[in-house]
């Protein structure tokens, strides 16, 4: 009899992970993780970075960290598509980078003429 319940007990267990594990993937499916990007400083993804959250709303905070205003020369968008732009406010000249780079100028931004210039930004 102890040996039935021992079998049980494991069964039990098992079938508790499996369903734990299940709900964990369902769960994955709803949870949305942050949209981010990496402005770096120098070319090709070189040098100092900056993590950017993307969103629809326009952030300035590239402008508003002065030691990232008006210095970054690359981007990786991490699969999601960022618009950066010169001023404050999403104002004056813009850049879109897509997941696939389509513009050619994610690793430098002399390019699209925006390098050095990048104050502002915002989900496309």
């Amino acid at each position: 009899m102890d040996n039935n319940i021992g079998k049980l007990r494991n069964e039990m267990n098992n079938n508790i992970g499996n369903l734990r594990n299940e709900m964990n993937s369902q769960l994955g499916n709803y949870v949305q993780k942050p949209k981010q990007a990496r402005l770096y400083e120098h070319p090709d993804r070189k040098g100092n970075f900056w993590v950017l959250s993307i969103s629809n709303e326009c952030n300035s905070d590239v402008w508003a960290h002065h030691q990232m205003n008006d210095r970054a020369s690359s981007i990786d968008v991490q699969g999601n598509c960022v618009i950066l732009y010169d001023h404050a406010n999403c104002g004056g000249h813009s850049a879109r980078f897509d997941a696939h780079c389509s513009n050619g100028c994610c690793g430098d931004f002399r390019k699209c003429g925006i390098n050095d210039v990048v104050s502002s930004y915002r989900a496309c």
